[in-house]
């Protein structure tokens, strides 16, 4: 929602929506069902998604957060799923300070960004995730092995949005897992 409020964000199209997100100005709601991977290409591709552009608006929001008197400069990024790639590319090329991932998707495509990660990393994948296949999850832990301060975790019998409790995948256990190795990551900030 925060990006909805950048000159430079027209809409942000959420899929697949809910009420709270309807409410929000420059905010629409796509009829897309979250596993509906054919669908959220589509949808991506009609609406003219640009990876550079979304790295941009991150990196405008970092800015902001470190403008703000409550930031001690310090600023990690999270995502989740479709976000997840952008946290990844926010340790990569922003600057931030550490950077964590849930069930993340695309990764895999910006491997080649691998190297210039140099912040602590924290990334989590459902083992059974059908949208991150086991091949990704091996070329993601591959282009980062010999990182001490990268993580790549794989929890057996997680699938898509296992940290999400409104949603049917959700997994408590492998949310609280994952959420306290995060959170121990950006403990190490302070």
């Amino acid at each position: 929602w925060k990006c909805a409020s950048s000159a430079r964000v027209e809409s942000v199209i959420v899929a697949p929506g809910n009420a709270g997100t309807a409410r929000e100005a420059r905010v629409r709601n796509a009829d897309v069902a979250a596993m509906d991977i054919p669908g959220l290409v589509a949808l991506a591709r009609a609406e003219r998604v640009d990876v550079e552009q979304i790295v941009d608006d991150v990196r405008d929001e970092v800015a902001a957060l470190r403008a703000m008197p409550q930031c001690t400069g310090k600023v990690g990024v999270v995502g989740f799923c479709f976000g997840g790639r952008y946290a990844f590319l926010a340790a990569a090329r922003l600057g931030v300070d550490a950077a964590a991932a849930f069930h993340p998707v695309r990764i895999g495509v910006s491997l080649a960004d691998a190297p210039r990660v140099r912040v602590p990393l924290s990334l989590h994948f459902g083992a059974d995730d059908p949208l991150t296949p086991p091949s990704e999850v091996e070329a993601v832990t591959a282009a980062l092995r010999g990182r001490s301060d990268a993580e790549v975790f794989s929890y057996p019998g997680a699938t898509h949005n296992f940290a999400i409790p409104t949603e049917r995948a959700y997994d408590p256990a492998v949310a609280k897992l994952s959420e306290d190795r995060a959170f121990a990551l950006f403990d190490r900030l302070k």
